[in-house]
């Protein structure tokens, strides 16, 4: 019954995340913003609701720190893992070294978050917590960094845009009113699916004994990261891979930040002194993960192998199914 429960909600995120693509695109036609702005921020966020809200509940309701945060890195994981499957549907050779280098910008940016947050929390494991107010100080700085990067991306985007991946006309536009509020609407089913999946992912911990941390990097992010997999996909269809990366890594920088929010929300303290340490492992595949993305981004060879899939993409599956059964290992000890 909990696997039905969780499959059924994971069906309903990837029905609510179907249009979101060709919204995000017909947005940024009567915005006049660039596809790759849109895709990091409208996009992002949207899509990124499913691990705030799992987040969120699972710290309101479940009181799980490790659910929350394991979420949140895994998902940041499963993200980066996606390119896998673009890579694979995109025709024209290796996506990475197609789309413009202005991504290495954002995925420099998440390995930084990703980074300090994982360094934290082996920080905190060995003692020397930051408080303010009973709110890690990197909470703060958390915001600070996040708002400076969307000003950062916007600014580059409006510089160095592809007029290939941006001047595309897209049929059937709609009023711009009419597409805020059918996104406002996909947003909120996103939100509802994604406090029952918090809850159903504690059921499956209880269940198994698998361990929080391996339940919420690996079912709970695969799940709440439905949407953005199938938007990203929406998006290369209608020719915008621009967009489609830069979603993928806009969730990845949205969701560190929702750790700030989190924290808020968590009173016996700061949020990463509670982690498990086990959390560590989807942080540094995380790294290694976008560490392989900037590599792409920066060196174009410009083929595939024999396997119709680019050598970072192999690399990419690679180190998931890697750090995802070292989490299993260090979850299960």
């Amino acid at each position: 019954m909990i696997w039905i429960e969780f499959l059924a909600g994971a069906g309903l995120i990837v029905l609510a995340g179907t249009r979101l693509s060709r919204y995000a695109d017909q947005i940024s036609e009567r915005t006049g913003l660039g596809g790759a702005f849109i895709g990091f921020i409208l996009l992002a966020t949207v899509t990124s609701l499913p691990e705030l809200a799992v987040s969120v509940t699972a710290i309101v309701a479940v009181g799980s720190p490790d659910l929350a945060v394991s979420a949140l890195l895994g998902s940041n994981t499963f993200n980066l893992a996606i390119i896998v499957l673009l890579d694979i549907l995109y025709r024209s050779g290796p996506l990475l070294q197609k789309v413009y280098p202005g991504h290495v910008l954002s995925a420099g940016l998440g390995v930084m978050f990703i980074g300090t947050v994982t360094a934290l929390i082996l920080f905190y494991e060995h003692g020397g917590v930051v408080e303010l107010f009973g709110i890690g100080l990197s909470s703060f700085i958390f915001v600070a960094i996040y708002v400076a990067a969307v000003r950062l991306i916007f600014r580059y985007d409006r510089r160095m845009r592809v007029a290939a991946a941006d001047g595309k006309e897209t049929a059937g536009k709609g009023r711009l009113g009419a597409l805020v509020s059918k996104t406002a609407a996909a947003a909120v089913v996103i939100v509802t699916v994604g406090i029952w999946l918090s809850l159903t992912g504690e059921k499956v911990a209880a269940a198994t004994g698998w361990g929080e941390s391996f339940v919420g990097s690996l079912f709970l992010a695969a799940a709440t990261s439905l949407p953005e997999a199938v938007v990203s996909i929406g998006a290369l269809r209608l020719g915008r891979a621009d967009m489609a990366i830069s979603n993928l890594l806009g969730s990845n920088l949205f969701n560190m930040v929702t750790i700030a929010l989190c924290d808020v929300l968590y009173r016996p303290g700061a949020l990463l002194a509670s982690v498990s340490p086990a959390g560590v492992m989807s942080g540094l595949t995380a790294l290694v993960m976008t560490g392989i993305v900037i590599t792409a981004l920066v060196y174009r060879t410009g083929t595939k192998s024999a396997l119709r899939i680019g050598a970072e993409a192999l690399a990419l599956g690679f180190v998931y199914l890697s750090g995802s059964y070292f989490l299993f290992i260090l979850s299960s000890g």
